[in-house]
């Protein structure tokens, strides 16, 4: 019986820190998230090369399995996070 309130109170005790962990991650998240929508990805304060563009966009394809056209590349900003989210939202149909 001792060895079983001992595991569940370790077990409460882990989830409870890892709860908080998750929702300090989460926060940490928002905040670059915000930090993305303010400044344009090259830009000093996100500090992107040109080389991690690239490999953004070489990801954003791969991940949703989508193909931007020379033309759509030349139109569309994509080292500007709300320009990157409509092209995806376009190109999966959507607004």
């Amino acid at each position: 019986m001792m060895i079983i309130y001992r595991t569940e109170l370790f077990s409460r005790r882990f989830h409870s820190r890892l709860a908080i962990a998750v929702q300090l991650f989460c926060r940490e998240l928002a905040d670059k998230v915000e930090m993305l929508k303010e400044h344009r990805f090259l830009s000093s304060k996100i500090g992107f090369s040109a080389a991690n563009l690239l490999e953004l966009f070489l990801e954003v394809e791969k991940e949703f399995g989508i193909t931007f056209s020379k033309d759509e590349i030349l139109s569309t900003q994509f080292d500007d996070y709300t320009e990157l989210v409509e092209g995806i939202s376009k190109k999966l149909g959507g607004e």
